[in-house]
């Protein structure tokens, strides 16, 4: 009997010590297999609008808990041709990185005060997704 409680008091130990010490917001290493995954679901995303292969220059990324913000700049392989900054929320599901949602660029939010203003967006986003981490943002 005696086991049995310290075999549950140890069980607790660990559940108590992931809980308070939970992961920490981290960035993929350049050229790591998940840096690439999250950078190639931005690249999908891009494929409709046909401009060919594109780099993204990575300004801000943060991943915890399963979700991803990026912050990057588009441009060809060449760097001759850039395109409008683009951010995003990523969430993994599946084994895949899926974007719940890109930040619409300036001119398309002009009349959204919360897209204008980043920390109002970032608090938009922790409403629509309750689970997105605020340590994902920049402060």
């Amino acid at each position: 009997m005696k086991r049995i409680y310290l075999l549950i008091s140890f069980i607790l130990v660990i559940l108590i010590a992931n809980y308070i010490f939970a992961s920490e917001p981290y960035t993929p290493q350049r050229g790591s297999p998940e840096r690439k995954a999250i950078l190639d679901a931005l690249r999908d995303s891009l494929k409709t609008l046909e401009i060919g292969k594109v780099v993204f220059v990575v300004r801000y990324l943060k991943v915890k808990d399963g979700w991803a913000w990026i912050e990057t700049l588009p441009q060809g392989p060449d760097g001759r041709n850039k395109y409008e900054p683009m951010d995003a929320l990523l969430h993994k599901e599946n084994h895949r990185w899926v974007i719940k949602q890109i930040r619409p660029c300036c001119g398309e939010c002009a009349d959204d005060p919360e897209c204008e203003d980043i920390q109002r967006y970032y608090k938009k986003l922790m409403r629509e997704f309750p689970s997105v981490p605020r340590e994902l943002f920049p402060k």
